[in-house]
This record gives structure tokens, C-alpha cells and sequence, in this order.
């Protein structure tokens, strides 16, 4: 019951910091009186990723490929359940060849969600895009801006498709985007970005907390 109740304050933990982090994005980006709104094509452009064949062998090889699966609006991406291959295809492009700092988009199903890729040589599939920034200073704040769900509800509003929706690249080049002075940019950035860090922190102590309850649960039955 104890490990119960640290679990549902952990909850509470997360929670109350993903609104403290929410509110804060609203009001320093989007509600920022100094703001201008420029097209998001002025400051990078989206590579799509490589489609590959149908007869790959995804196993536990040496580059894990990096679907919209992977792609779940947190600020790493989920990388627990990954196919991987063991040798890179002969006609892979350079950007599809991933960093951990590269800014990831899904184009497909559950459309707009925006991720950092989290690790080095990661292979980009073909229904996620890859943000590609110009000015490497502004990376931290593109990603912010993005990872506001204004931009996620305005990319579900343009997608397109029956059964499955869909991004293009226009629909994410053009959306626009709001920019403040450097040195505003340097501070929100900042501030955004660890708060980033201490509700990924509370969601690995609720993950620890998680497996100690299973732990204790499988000893009354030994």
C-alpha cells in the first residue's frame, strides 16, 4: 500500500509539472507580446525518411530504425520496443543517418507529434520527418515552439486521408511560427528545457517505483 501510494504522488508529480511546463510555453512563446510570426520554412526544412523494402530482416542489429511508433510527443523518443538492422541500406541519404539532437515530426496517424530523437545512429523511416535547422542556436527553441500542442492541433486540422491521416511537407514548412529576440529565446529555452528534464526524471522514478511494486508483488508468491 505504501509503494501504491508513492506511485499515485509520483503521478501527481508529473502531472502537475507537465501543466506548470504547459501554462509557462503558452505564456513566454505563444502569448509573448515582443513575438513575431514567421513561416517555420525561414528557419529549417523537413527531410522525409527512407522506405525500406518489404524483405528486410529487422533484429537485433547494430541501427535501430526510428518509426512514428517511436515518435510520442514526449521529449525523447521512445526507444523500448525498436526494430533494428544489421547494416545500412546501400542508397540511405545522409540525413536519414540520425543524431540524438535531430527534431523528429510523424507524418502519419497521430499526426504532429514532435520529438528529439534521443540517440546517435538511429536510421529515420519513411513516415517521420526530419526537421532540418538552419541556425543549430535555435534549435532548442524550435523544438519548444513545436512541442506546444497548438502545433500538433493545427497539424491534425491540415492533415489529409480517409483511414489514416497524413502530413505534408507545406503543411509543416508554412506553419508559423513565433519568434522572439535571442536573448528571450536563450532564456526560454532554457527554462522550458529543464523543466523538460525534471518530468523526465519523475516519469523514471515512477518507472522504478513501478517495477519495485512488481518486485514485491511476485515475493508474496514464492
Amino acid at each position: 500500500s505504501l509503494i501504491d501510494k508513492r506511485i499515485e504522488l509520483q503521478n501527481k508529480i508529473i502531472k502537475d509539472y507537465e501543466l506548470l511546463k504547459k501554462l509557462m510555453n503558452d505564456r513566454l512563446i505563444y502569448k509573448n507580446e515582443n513575438k513575431v510570426m514567421l513561416p517555420l520554412n525561414e528557419f529549417a526544412t523537413l527531410k522525409n525518411g527512407y522506405a525500406f523494402k518489404g524483405n528486410i530482416n529487422f533484429k537485433d542489429g547494430k541501427y535501430p530504425v526510428i518509426t512514428i511508433t517511436n515518435v510520442t510527443g514526449d521529449r525523447l523518443c521512445n526507444i523500448k520496443s525498436i526494430n533494428k538492422v544489421d547494416h545500412l541500406p546501400l542508397d540511405i541519404q545522409k540525413h536519414q543517418i540520425l543524431e540524438s539532437t535531430d527534431i523528429l515530426i510523424s507524418l502519419t496517424g497521430n499526426v504532429g507529434r514532435v520529438s528529439y530523437c534521443g540517440i546517435n545512429n538511429g536510421l529515420l523511416n519513411q513516415r517521420v520527418g526530419l526537421l532540418k535547422i538552419f541556425d543549430k542556436q535555435k534549435v532548442e527553441y524550435i523544438f519548444q515552439v513545436l512541442s506546444n500542442k497548438r502545433f500538433e492541433k493545427r497539424m491534425i486540422s491540415l492533415a489529409q486521408g480517409g483511414s489514416q491521416l497524413n502530413l505534408s511537407k507545406n503543411d509543416i514548412e508554412k506553419y508559423k511560427m513565433p519568434l522572439v529576440s535571442d536573448i528571450e529565446i536563450n532564456k526560454i529555452s532554457n527554462l522550458l528545457m529543464r523543466y523538460d528534464f525534471k518530468i523526465l526524471l519523475g516519469k523514471n522514478l515512477l518507472s522504478n517505483y513501478k517495477k519495485v511494486k512488481k518486485f514485491l508483488l511476485m515475493q508474496l508468491f514464492i
